[in-house]
This record gives C-alpha cells, sequence and structure tokens, in this order.
C-alpha cells in the first residue's frame, strides 16, 4: 500500500477489502467511507479504512473477541423484541474488572489491557456490556483508546479518544453517527438520546492529522456510566436492542 501521509488510493483500498474499485468508490458516495477527490480521482486515508472496517464488525454477524475471558459467541439468549423499550438510568451500575483479552478485527487483533464489565436491563433483556482499555496512535500521536462492547457476543459499538490534554484532564472524545457511519457536523440535528449528555467538537480536543470538524460525546476516562450510554444509544441504531 502506498504511504504519503496516510493516504490511499482506491485500487489499493480494494485489495485491502477484497473487492472492486467500484465497490470502493460506491462506499465513498454514500459517505459510508470518508474520503476526498484529487483531481477529480478519489482518495481515503488509513485512518477511514480502519474506521470503516471497525463499524462494519460492530453490526450483528460482525467478528467476536478472540479471548478466554469473553462472553459466549452465541447470540443473546433473551431475544424478545424490546425495540420500543427505554434505555434505562445507568447510574449506580456495579461494575467489575475483567483482565487482558484480544479482539480479533477483520485484518488484524487489537490487545486490550482490561476494563470493566457490567449488566444493563433493557425492557426485559439484560445485556452484558464491556468497556475495555489500550494505547494506540491516531490523529498524529499515541493516544488512549476506549472500546464500548455490548451484548453476549460483546459487538464493539462506540470507541473514545484520549484528548490532546488527556495528562491533564483525563477528557476523552466519541462521535455522534446519527446515520451509521456518517459524522454529525456542527448545526445538525443532535438526536434525543444524547440531550444532558456532554458534547463538544472533536477538533476542540483532538487535533492532528484528518482530525474531523464533527461532534463528539465527551466523557472523563472513568465514567464507564456515560460512555455505556453513548454504547447503549448506538447499538440502538443498529437495530442490536
Amino acid at each position: 500500500m502506498e504511504r504519503r501521509l496516510g493516504v490511499v488510493t482506491i485500487e489499493d483500498a480494494a485489495q485491502q477489502f477484497v473487492t472492486t474499485p467500484e465497490a470502493v468508490i460506491g462506499e465513498l458516495e454514500a459517505g459510508r467511507l470518508r474520503g476526498f477527490r484529487v483531481g477529480g480521482e478519489w482518495r481515503t486515508t488509513e485512518a477511514a479504512l480502519l474506521e470503516f472496517i471497525e463499524e462494519a464488525s460492530a453490526a450483528p454477524g460482525g467478528p467476536g473477541p478472540n479471548s478466554g475471558s469473553a462472553a459466549s459467541d452465541g447470540g443473546d439468549s433473551n431475544a424478545e423484541d424490546d425495540s420500543g423499550a427505554p434505555i434505562p438510568d445507568l447510574a449506580g451500575l456495579e461494575w467489575r474488572e475483567v483482565g487482558p483479552q484480544d479482539y480479533r478485527w477483520p485484518k488484524d487483533i487489537e490487545g486490550f489491557e482490561g476494563g470493566y464489565e457490567t449488566k444493563v436491563t433493557v425492557g426485559r433483556r439484560q445485556l452484558p456490556v464491556r468497556v475495555v482499555y489500550c494505547n494506540r496512535k491516531a490523529y498524529g500521536r499515541d493516544r488512549r483508546r476506549t472500546v464500548v462492547l455490548v451484548g453476549q457476543r460483546m459487538y464493539p459499538v462506540v470507541e473514545f479518544v484520549g484528548a490532546d490534554e488527556f495528562d491533564k484532564t483525563g477528557l476523552m472524545a466519541s462521535f455522534v453517527k446519527p446515520q451509521g457511519r456518517e459524522h454529525l457536523r456542527p448545526g445538525g440535528a443532535v438526536p434525543a438520546e444524547y440531550d444532558g449528555l456532554p458534547r463538544d467538537i472533536f477538533t476542540n480536543l483532538v487535533t492532528g492529522p484528518y482530525s474531523p470538524e464533527s461532534i463528539a460525546v465527551v466523557a472523563h476516562k472513568d465514567d464507564r456510566n456515560l460512555m455505556a450510554r453513548h454504547g447503549l444509544i448506538r447499538a440502538r441504531q443498529k437495530n442490536m436492542l
């Protein structure tokens, strides 16, 4: 793959996805894969490819965790239709610590140093929720990374990225995506589920190459309840709840 500032050609992206250049262009034109035009030709970035893969793997039927401590990779045992049940108040959740685990993405395996898990009752279903941590390079530097996994098969639904001043503030940001993979831009209608959740422009906290000017949920690194709420909202948008 060509590596110039992380820029990727359509042909290289198609090779990575094991598909055709036309299929990649279709995803770009639909806004599901971030990219840009240079002289009328599409280009994307390594960061955008990884984001696309992570979002796609979070959908039901995507790959599961590769860890002995992970939840069963069978489907949710209580599969009643609770699509109308509200996401409950998460205050007072009891979290238990979990050890290191790996997650198998489509192209690689990512190791997490550990995290915490709990169970949330939504309607008649009790859903496992896990928050795991690692460090990874993003937007030009090594940053703290938190991933929220939901359901019996532990699907990754949202990730939080450490802010530029993370060492001082402990703040992390995660995109609001009401349309699945499309970021909510400033001035866009914020879904009602996010009323009362702390939000800011992503670039106000995280700067660097390809950092987008998008609306993000802002959480302290230890606020697992807030991270879990964002994850459950995204899971509902993906028809997982």
